[in-house]
């Protein structure tokens, strides 16, 4: 496995907590980690799922953990918290473990190394100085902007939703892996579900998959790619009144 340069950042978490997280040069890391933490010199987009407002005791499953940046964050706001982390790549799961370990997190988190919807991963993208930059950012297709650029396959375990749950709140970033998982009866049991949809059929599939158990938003309409939040809805108890006697 090719050893790539790192640089570890002092950060705070939404909440405001300190932070480590260490991040490969000439790849996405940082700009990965600094859509979620503060402290990132030219991040435009920081808490983008605002975890500032999430409370978890429970466990939260990170799903496309990539190098830990969300799972570090949940962990750190909410001490109470355990974490399930899926991600296919080797070279991203080695600097996940190092992120858990410099956090002091390692016993809070599981690590499944594999995927969801696919037992083989595409990535180590070239063609393009953007596709290199975004080499470990791997999906199901092999396919990137609608092209079939060079790029490496990885066989790995496919992860079935019942290995996961349950939960209290899922984290989905798992480029076109998610269309499997909303298939799956059980997300109607997860009272939290957030994170980006990739591809068709697009955010009209997202509510319609999510829609019979949870309220659904949106964050921006995009067919190919955009963030949703689904919050399981609540039973209520329909009462009749009593007959007057």
């Amino acid at each position: 496995m090719t050893i790539y340069g790192r640089d570890d950042y002092q950060l705070r978490t939404p909440r405001g907590n300190p932070a480590v997280l260490s991040a490969r040069d000439d790849t996405s890391d940082l700009s990965v980690i600094g859509s979620t933490f503060e402290g990132v010199a030219g991040s435009g987009l920081v808490d983008e799922y605002g975890l500032q407002s999430l409370y978890v005791t429970g466990r939260f499953v990170d799903v496309g953990a990539h190098v830990g940046a969300v799972t570090i964050a949940v962990l750190l706001d909410n001490p109470d918290a355990t974490a399930v982390c899926v991600e296919p790549i080797p070279e991203n799961v080695a600097v996940l473990r190092e992120n858990l370990a410099l956090n002091g997190l390692t016993d809070r988190a599981e690590v499944i190394e594999g995927a969801v919807g696919t037992s083989v991963v595409h990535y180590k993208w070239s063609g393009t100085e953007h596709l290199e930059t975004n080499r470990f950012i791997s999906n199901g297709l092999g396919i990137v902007f609608g092209q079939d650029w060079p790029h490496e396959a990885l066989s790995v375990r496919e992860v079935k939703l019942a290995e996961l749950l349950p939960c209290e709140a899922m984290k989905l970033d798992c480029e076109g892996g998610e269309w499997a998982l909303f298939r799956d009866a059980l997300m109607g049991s997860v009272p939290l579900i957030f994170g980006e949809y990739h591809g068709e059929p697009g955010p009209t599939g997202v509510s319609k998959a999510l829609g019979k158990t949870h309220e659904v938003t949106i964050g921006h309409v995009d067919e190919m790619a955009g963030a949703f939040r689904a919050v399981k809805r609540h039973k209520t108890r329909t009462v009749s009144p009593r007959r007057a006697k």
